[in-house]
């Protein structure tokens, strides 16, 4: 965003820095937390060790903004009558978001999610009533899955996950479009973990237990579904060992026979691409 208001002719800013809605950056639900971040972010001057290091991760040749704001850090209830419209950022499309989010077991992305559908009760209760299942099975008390107190059945994962390619079919879209595949996303939950290639699957963690749900394709049974749920002691890297070992006898049981597609990422697109961003006015 520095970079496109550079690149429109502007440096500086004489007025404030003001936020309208619920706007979140670095895991801060303050809008004026972030927005304090973002500032931070649009002018290289003000930069710490941090944002340094995260720019130095980005494509090569990237510029350095500078926009510098005089004023504060304001939220507003509305957007000011006499603002100019300049520049449209518009978002990764929401599966992006969705396997990106998966990928990563990003709680904060979950949570914002969540709170769009109701927030995370409301959300339980109504994906139970809609699938049939008892409503001790969906227990949530927000949308991230942070908590002994949220709880699903193994058969009420395998019910989601059931659901939720049905629900895509018409959509031009696959699980994989949406969740994690082994072989493919060896990063963010998947990085370390040694399961047979093909294989759809989504992690739980909290401090003593390891949950594992999700997919495995085979041409002689179909797609099979399973939820493994590893819970009392403190041994999280134990647990996954003895998951993906149970997968790799599975593998070996039933022979995996992923569709070449689910292996190959297309995406071309991330969170924060410059070609993303629109410049409206002058």
């Amino acid at each position: 965003m520095g970079n496109a208001l550079n690149q429109a002719g502007i440096r500086q800013v004489q007025g404030n820095l003001i936020v309208v809605g619920n706007f979140a950056m670095n895991y801060a639900i303050d809008p004026v937390v972030s927005t304090q971040t973002l500032r931070i972010g649009m002018d290289q001057r003000l930069w710490n060790k941090e944002v340094s290091r995260q720019y130095s991760s980005m494509q090569s040749g990237t510029a350095k903004p500078q926009v510098a704001i005089a004023g504060t850090v304001q939220q507003s209830e509305a957007i000011p009558t006499d603002a100019t419209h300049l520049l449209t950022h518009r978002s990764l499309v929401l599966s992006e978001i969705l396997k990106l989010m998966n990928i990563y077991s990003n709680n904060a992305i979950a949570e914002m999610i969540a709170q769009n559908l109701g927030g995370g009760p409301a959300m339980g209760q109504r994906v139970a009533a809609e699938l049939g299942l008892p409503a001790a099975e969906v227990q949530l008390i927000n949308g991230s899955g942070l908590g002994v107190d949220n709880r699903i059945s193994p058969r009420a994962a395998v019910t989601m996950f059931k659901a939720i390619e049905m629900a895509i079919a018409d959509e031009t879209l696959a699980l994989s479009d949406l969740f994690p595949v082994a072989g493919r996303d060896q990063r963010g939950t998947m990085k370390d973990r040694n399961m047979p290639k093909g294989i759809i699957a989504k992690t739980g963690t909290l401090n003593q237990v390891s949950a594992l749900a999700g997919m495995i394709p085979t041409s002689e049974h179909g797609n099979v579904w399973f939820a493994i749920i590893n819970n009392g002691t403190w041994d999280i890297r134990g647990y996954r060992k003895q998951q993906d070992q149970l997968l790799q006898n599975l593998d070996n049981h039933w022979q995996l026979t992923p569709l070449s597609s689910m292996l190959i990422d297309i995406s071309k697109d991330y969170f924060g691409n410059p070609d993303r961003i629109e410049q409206i006015s002058p």
